[in-house]
This record gives structure tokens, sequence and C-alpha cells, in this order.
């Protein structure tokens, strides 16, 4: 594993305290001539202790992000760029941590942007950050040429327009708006909310039809016929954490 730039680092930091290499090395290597990271010492379960006292387990798993490609970096793997997707909301202080941990690493370039699906034409909304770093050029995530029409819900599932979808159950009526309280049916007739594992209570008002696991699938961009493993449960919880084939 690459040590961070304040810490032994030896002469890649400058009197300022940053890292004083020059990101437009024509040959890419950076400070260190043979193009690898400079090796820390630490072990595995050393590098993953830094952020053993985070408030949830989870945000830990971020550090696997850095962890495998500097650490392949190190061991003189031709790695040149990494790809990265993660929930919107993940805070901006990990993403900048992360950023800077590429940087201190002779990763030069970064580039971060928060993209919703239902603006590329998927019949769902699910918004991810994705980040990529290079090592050798300026990286930009890619944009959507034009604006790609919206796809509702009904659309791709066949439904007739006019259908809503109800995804928790029979809720109080609030007397001043005449609707559920809680936020619970949304209509049909354009993009899907974003889909989790609770999907599977989600049912159509108009005869009390579930969502089936192939249309979540599709609603997420998988072909109806994937074959989805294991109970209805653990159906609805694979789309939203897999990517279509």
């Amino acid at each position: 594993m690459a040590p961070s730039c304040g810490k032994n680092a030896g002469s890649d930091i400058g009197d300022d305290g940053e890292c004083d290499c020059d990101p437009n090395d024509p040959d890419g290597k950076g400070c260190h001539g043979d193009g690898f990271a400079p090796r820390s010492g630490a072990t595995w379960d050393e590098v993953r202790e830094m952020a053993a006292d985070v408030s949830d387990p989870r945000i830990a798993l971020m550090l696997e992000v850095a962890i495998w490609p500097i650490a392949l970096q190190a061991a003189g793997a031709p790695i040149r760029w990494m790809a990265m997707e993660q929930p919107s909301n993940l805070p901006e202080e990990i993403l900048d941590d992360l950023q800077i941990e590429f940087e201190c690493a002779e990763w030069f370039y970064t580039s971060r942007e928060i993209m919703e699906a239902a603006d590329y034409g998927l019949p769902s909304r699910r918004k991810r950050v994705y980040m990529i770093a290079s090592r050798t050029y300026t990286p930009t995530v890619t944009r959507r040429i034009r604006p790609l029409p919206a796809t509702s819900m009904a659309h791709a599932l066949g439904w007739k327009p006019g259908e809503r979808v109800n995804t928790r159950g029979n809720r109080p009526i609030d007397p001043t708006t005449g609707r559920a309280k809680g936020g619970n049916a949304f209509s049909a007739d354009g993009p899907s909310w974003c889909l989790t594992g609770k999907s599977r209570t989600w049912k159509r008002e108009s005869d009390g039809l579930r969502l089936t696991e192939a249309e979540a699938g599709l609603l997420v961009g998988f072909r109806r016929t994937y074959p989805w493993q294991g109970s209805r449960t653990s159906a609805f919880q694979q789309p939203r954490t897999s990517s279509p084939r």
C-alpha cells in the first residue's frame, strides 16, 4: 500500500507540505522513476485498521476503492486508471479524501459526477456517484451526447396509461390532501421510484397485482428472462446491487 503524502513519503514532499511531483511527466511515472508507488510496509489489516473507528462499518468499504488500485501500483502492475460507482449520498468528505489519497500516490487526475438513471432512458430513478482516477490523462465521466426521452414505468411493463403503484400498503388518509400519509403511491406514467429490496411489496392499485422479480429487473435495466435466484425477498435485493449485462 502506498503511504499518504504526510507519512513516510520522504523526498516526495515539498517545503509546503504538498506532494512535490510533476503531473505532466510525459512518461506518466511521476516522482518514482519506475512507475511504482512506494511501499509503506503496512499489512492489509493495518491499512484497513485506519477505518476501524467509523460510525458505520459500510463506510469502511470505501477504503477498498483506494487499497486495491494503489496496492497493484505498488506491486508493479501496469495499472493506469480506476472507476468506481457508489450511492449518491456518499459524503463529499469521503470523496475528497479518496481523491487526496490517489493524488498522493501520483494519480493526479480525477473526475466525479452524480448521474440519474432516468436521464439515460431507464424506466426507474436511481442516482449514483461515479469517480474516475487516472495516472496519465485527464478523465471525464461520460455525459449523454443528447437528451434521451424519458421512459415511463407503464410503457416499459406494457401497462395502460393512468396506472398507479402502491408501495406501502393501506396508509391513513391525510384529510387535508386526500392522499395517503407517507407518500405511498406514485403514477406509473413516469419513471418508477428507485427500487430497493422493499419493492417486493409494490402492487398495482387497479388490480392489486404485485410487481414481479422479472418486472423489477426490467425497470433497472435487466432483460425479463434474467434468472433471479432465491426467495422473493432475496430476488428483489439482487437487482439493486447488480449491474445489467
